[in-house]
């Protein structure tokens, strides 16, 4: 008896997790994956507990047409998932010149390097592309798609496939976020989890797809009047003087006006006291280089090409 309650406790407690991630907006085809393997782990002494009392059978049917949908038309994820892996672009490489029988891509692949049986690479490498319907068979003969064939010479033909293969697909994300124009670090965060985020800036920087934020957060100072109304030192005239529109960084204050960074605090408090300063903060915008403009640009077409 504690085993059935223990196990019923466990799947309502994975039905809350299934449908909180994709009710958040989480990849619905991965979410789908998960719940149809934790059926395939189950072993009920009749199926008709499931349609009558199984949580996750309840879960399955709830969104039963939105995978319906997902199964025909993958996400970004999805392809990139495909996609990055070596093995399945030589199929496309090899298909893209003529088709062929699964043994001569069983050959093709050994010749590259690729050691697999007929029968895993049959079903974990061949079939993921005709399941996108990037690869076509009859009778045995496999060829590839006019879709294939557009997403081949896209890989081929710009750097895509040269990105991260352990980003999750999360750089991809970022580069097609940004096509729309420049975003904050909070912005991102609400497609990319923060951990991941912080990884992904970096290598995107480092290929020379963003520009690299030169603000950072960093606190700026305004003036609040063109002249001021109340009689300064000359040091704090200096001081305000020196601020232009745009505000400078303490840093700034003290190269501009030869002052030391101790002495530009004490003089900025006494400035802001009188009302003559203000300091506001600035926020770092992430936008993207010529290079990751044009990269953007190609994911972007990809994306619209698995979805027709």
């Amino acid at each position: 008896m504690s085993r059935l309650t223990a196990k019923a406790i466990t799947k309502k407690e994975l039905y809350k997790d299934f449908d909180s991630k994709l009710k958040r907006g989480e990849n619905q085809k991965t979410v789908l994956r998960d719940i149809t393997e934790t059926c395939e782990s189950c072993r009920p002494l009749n199926p008709i507990i499931c349609v009558e009392s199984c949580p996750i059978w309840t879960l399955k049917r709830k969104y039963r047409e939105a995978f319906k949908d997902l199964a025909e038309k993958p996400s970004l994820t999805d392809f990139l998932h495909l996609t990055k892996n070596e093995r399945r672009l030589k199929i496309l490489e090899r298909l893209h010149e003529k088709p062929c029988t699964l043994e001569e891509l069983h050959e093709h692949l050994k010749n590259a390097g690729y050691s697999h049986s007929l029968n895993i690479l049959r079903h974990h490498y061949v079939r993921p592309l005709a399941d996108v319907s990037f690869v076509e068979e009859q009778n045995g003969v496999y060829a590839i798609t006019f879709k294939g064939k557009s997403i081949y010479n896209l890989l081929t033909t710009s750097e895509i496939a040269k990105l991260s293969t352990h980003s999750q697909g999360y750089d991809e994300k970022i580069l097609k976020n940004l096509l729309s124009g420049p975003k904050t670090y909070d912005d991102l965060r609400e497609i990319v989890p923060n951990g991941s985020l912080r990884r992904s800036l970096r290598r995107l920087q480092k290929s020379n797809f963003l520009f690299k934020p030169t603000l950072n957060g960093r606190i700026f100072y305004f003036a609040t009047k063109k002249r001021p109304t109340r009689k300064l030192s000359q040091t704090e005239m200096k001081i305000f003087k020196a601020l232009p529109p745009e505000g400078l960084s303490t840093k700034d204050i003290s190269e501009k006006a030869g002052i030391s960074m101790r002495r530009v605090y004490e003089y900025l408090k006494r400035l802001k006291y009188k009302r003559h300063v203000r300091k506001e903060e600035k926020t770092a915008v992430y936008r993207l280089t010529d290079a990751g403009k044009s990269l953007a640009q190609s994911i972007n077409l990809a994306y619209s090409l698995i979805q027709t």
